[in-house]
């Protein structure tokens, strides 16, 4: 199978360059194509050169910020730490407490047993009187 397609010939090629005004006449255009796209090139460089001077500082704003919470956490962590402490301490003030007033309850126990064993030997009525 055969299949034929016409295909235009851009005006320049196709042709023979003829003598030097026409290979200047192209080195012109390529020139001006090149310059062009140096340009191109240089604006796209300059912004992504801005664009990148404006996240390094929004970058150092959100180092600055970050330090300063790690601060106010350093802050928050110490008192913690110090409201840990005094917690334990009055703990154990606490249990001494505790001991202290289970040893009386185990006392007040005894002479209430004491005290039972008492009247319910003798068989004698008592009677106990306030002032």
């Amino acid at each position: 199978m055969l299949v034929f397609e016409n295909v235009t010939m851009p005006p320049n090629e196709g042709k023979t360059i003829s003598g030097r005004a026409s290979s200047s006449s192209r080195l012109k255009d390529i020139n001006i194509e090149m310059e062009n796209e140096l340009k191109h090139t240089k604006e796209l460089l300059q912004n992504t050169s801005e664009e990148m001077q404006l996240s390094q500082e929004e970058l150092k704003s959100t180092n600055e910020e970050m330090q300063s919470t790690n601060e106010e956490l350093q802050s928050t962590n110490e008192e913690l730490s110090s409201s840990k402490e005094e917690m334990q301490s009055l703990n154990e003030e606490m249990m001494t407490v505790n001991a202290e007033l289970q040893v009386k309850v185990d006392e007040l126990t005894l002479s209430n047993s004491d005290m039972k064993n008492l009247l319910n030997r003798t068989e004698i009525a008592t009677i106990f009187l306030e002032r």
